[in-house]
């Protein structure tokens, strides 16, 4: 028998009424005139949630993400369509909201906890845990409004945590308040997400989506534009950011970015024929990473040229009917001998080349590179525009660009894409990015916490430190 979804929300809108004077909300009572107009936040948005799962939402400001909560929540009527929330549910949203602002923090917690459905009962018991959790013991005891925003988060987080609910909904609780807890919140909620309740998350922050959910929702100006993976929705997102930012550079409506998922392309990294169509004149460029031990250029001497990589199943139809100025062709990592490699031994430095083919005249191009985790979480790359290394070519040619990097990665596999831009008024606007073009895999070096070791060396400290004395090792 297959259960009842925790949410599910069918042809959802809601319409703000705009009233240009206070006024006519009067005369239009009165008269069963319309004197305002009508905002969407929401439009026709569908979906389910099912029970256990971590549903993140992620959107622009203004999109409608806090409306949909706020509807989902119980706090807010939909203009149109139709919610069903099965179970219990407990929103965070910031404690104090409508309260007497002179209830003490203590106070608060009864209020909110009850307003979550808590009996007084369960409350009594849980009270002094949530207080510990909250880190708020010198200040429960004070009136609400000498609280900070944080604060009240804090408790609002700390209480909805300790309800029962087979639901949890969160808009934005962990965007405040110190990195320490923070990461206890993401603790807590990892907990939460094992014990199979139904976690709804919004948020700014794509790393919390990826972190904590097993699937993404994408809402811009108030429609659900993307319902998928968090990885696949971490690129779509990615990708609005890049469109808007060229539009407030260019003073009009820029051309979408064009995002190429390509997997495990290439992945096996085995025997690979030489490019035949890559003939074509070739610029190269060589752009240090600002993580290189060896950040000069002349080092790429030391990378002998190698086989010419495969280049990527591009539809370059595509990229010519969206008049795209550059596409990326091709991405791979050589090693000091000059082989393509997909190993990659810790400490030892390579060369990422991304190469990109020009589809019409560039006086200012750019590619880039990055890696980024199985999750779609972007670790780390830089571009040749960081690197303030110009590259231009005509139509039809190639342009290459190198860049040296160490290897400080714990062991694992990785995926390693490329990005081309153009510039534009003095600013790197994304064209064209290539995620997952090649998959490697780091074996093991010294033991780290997290995937990038940034230690060069440890230090031992003397035994004894004496007043005024200098630093070890010249520090």
């Amino acid at each position: 028998m297959t259960s009842r979804p925790a949410i599910a929300v069918e042809h959802l809108s809601k319409a703000f009424k705009i009233y240009r004077d206070p006024r006519d909300m009067l005369w239009e009572l009165l008269s069963s005139r319309p004197r305002h107009s009508e905002t969407w936040a929401l439009r026709d948005v569908s979906f389910k949630v099912d029970p256990g799962e971590v549903v993140g939402v992620i959107g622009r400001n203004g999109a409608g993400k806090s409306t949909l909560l706020k509807i989902i929540a119980g706090t807010m009527e939909p203009t149109e369509g139709t919610l069903t929330a099965n179970g219990s549910i407990a929103a965070i949203l910031e404690l104090g909201t409508g309260f007497n602002p002179e209830y003490s923090g203590r106070e608060g917690i009864v209020m909110g906890g009850l307003c979550m459905g808590m009996s007084r009962q369960t409350i009594d018991e849980r009270l002094d845990e949530i207080i510990a959790f909250s880190e708020l013991e010198d200040a429960i005891e004070h009136p609400l409004r000498t609280y900070s925003t944080g604060m009240r988060m804090r408790l609002a987080f700390s209480t909805a945590i300790a309800t029962d609910a087979q639901t949890l909904i969160i808009d934005e609780a962990l965007a405040v308040g110190d990195a320490l807890f923070q990461a206890k919140c993401m603790d807590k909620l990892e907990e939460i997400k094992r014990s199979g309740r139904t976690v709804f998350f919004v948020s700014h922050n794509i790393g919390s989506i990826y972190q904590l959910c097993s699937r993404a929702l994408l809402i811009e100006e108030g429609r659900l534009l993307l319902d998928d993976t968090p990885r696949k929705i971490g690129y779509a997102y990615e990708a609005l950011l890049n469109e808007r930012k060229a539009t407030q550079v260019t003073g009009s409506p820029s051309a979408k970015v064009v995002v190429t998922d390509v997997g495990e392309l290439n992945a096996d990294g085995g025997a690979q024929e030489p490019d035949v169509h890559g003939e074509t004149p070739v610029v190269a460029a060589v752009a240090p990473t600002v993580d290189s031990a060896s950040a000069d250029a002349a080092t790429c001497t030391e990378f002998p040229e190698g086989a010419m990589p495969i280049p990527l199943n591009s539809d370059v139809d595509d990229f010519k009917r969206r008049n795209m100025p550059i596409y990326v062709d091709s991405v791979a990592i050589y090693d000091r001998r000059g082989a393509m490699v997909t190993t990659l031994e810790y400490g030892k430095e390579y060369q990422a080349r991304v190469r990109g083919r020009l589809l019409r005249d560039m006086p200012a191009a750019v590619l880039g590179y990055y890696v980024e985790l199985e999750s779609g979480m972007l670790l780390f790359g830089t571009s040749t525009f960081n690197a303030n290394v110009p590259l231009s070519g005509l139509t039809g040619e190639s342009v290459e660009a190198r860049f040296i990097f160490r290897c400080s990665l714990n062991g694992g596999s990785y995926f390693v894409g490329g990005s081309a831009a153009q510039v534009v008024n003095g600013e790197s606007l994304l064209v064209h990015t290539c995620r997952r073009a090649l998959r490697v895999h780091v074996t093991a070096g010294i033991a780290f916490a997290g995937p990038i070791n940034q230690t060069l060396h440890v230090v031992r400290a003397p035994t004894r430190m004496m007043s005024g004395a200098g630093s070890p090792d010249g520090f």
